[in-house]
């Protein structure tokens, strides 16, 4: 038995969170009756380089419930964490075994100021070697994970000139290296 679906969106912008509501319940074969189910959850987004989005189901929970993510085996906890950006098969099944399912995306993170900066940098100074099919030692600035991946090496040959500088011709302007360092400090994250 299927009940039909009614779905509300509800974006609340201040606090960053989507929450969704699920009216549609389809009753497992061991359940005797199933009534609608509203599933209420937030996510979190996460880049695509570091596996950092979440899930959370704020209702319904609690004894009897489990919880599952596309084909991953049920689960106690409404709770989904370390998830890359896409969209995920969110499955809810009741005590009474009902069971409903919701198309949840986790979204692209943002790249913060930060990060924008120091990648203006690596765009002026690193790009004509550092990008294309063949750069040298593999690393392609212009890939946001290169960056993200290789953030201690940034730092040692472009910021300290350890073992040698990059560029080869010296060390970029103290300005410069100094959007790259207030990156760095503040956690070398895509959303810094």
């Amino acid at each position: 038995m299927k009940l039909k679906t009614s779905i509300l969106f509800f974006l609340c912008y201040c606090c960053g969170l989507l929450l969704l509501l699920s009216t549609s319940c389809k009753k497992d074969k061991a359940a005797s009756s199933c009534g609608p189910v509203t599933i209420i959850y937030a996510t979190t987004a996460s880049d695509s380089c570091v596996e950092k989005g979440t899930i959370v189901i704020h209702s319904p929970i609690g004894p009897g419930y489990r919880y599952s993510i596309g084909s991953q085996p049920f689960r106690s906890s409404p709770s989904f964490q370390s998830l890359l950006p896409g969209a995920y098969n969110l499955i809810v099944k009741t005590s009474e075994g009902c069971v409903d399912s919701i198309r949840v995306s986790i979204m692209q993170a943002s790249q913060g100021p930060l990060f924008t900066v120091a990648k203006d940098v690596f765009v002026s100074y690193c790009f004509p070697c550092h990008t294309g099919s063949n750069p040298p030692a593999g690393h392609d600035w212009g890939r946001n994970c290169d960056i993200l991946n290789k953030w201690d090496r940034i730092k040692a040959r472009a910021v300290e000139g350890n073992p040698a500088s990059m560029p080869p011709a010296g060390l970029i302007p103290q300005a410069e290296r100094d959007k790259i360092m207030n990156w760095i400090n503040a956690g070398h994250r895509i959303t810094d």
